[in-house]
């Protein structure tokens, strides 16, 4: 049943589980273009290149420098659905 609840959709009653919830998509959605456009680039050779412990925290970084463009993006399209 966990696998089927993750893919729920899940109640936002306050602004603190809001708050959260457009934190966690945020992060989600800049981990997942740092970590897609990075194996993209790396082509065959991905796996490798991420295995490498100082590219590892490198994407770690790009991660976090994403995270407030990506929180921006999340940010505009929950208050467009939120707005009257």
């Amino acid at each position: 049943m966990a696998l089927i609840d993750h893919f729920r959709r899940r109640a936002i009653r306050d602004q603190t589980t809001a708050g959260a919830f457009i934190d966690e998509q945020s992060f989600h959605l800049a981990e997942s273009c740092v970590l897609d456009y990075s194996r993209l680039r790396a082509g065959a050779g991905a796996d490798a290149l991420f295995a490498d412990p100082p590219f590892a925290a490198a994407l770690e970084k790009a991660c976090w420098e994403a995270y407030p463009r990506a929180l921006t993006m999340v940010g505009t399209l929950a208050e467009g659905a939120l707005r009257p």
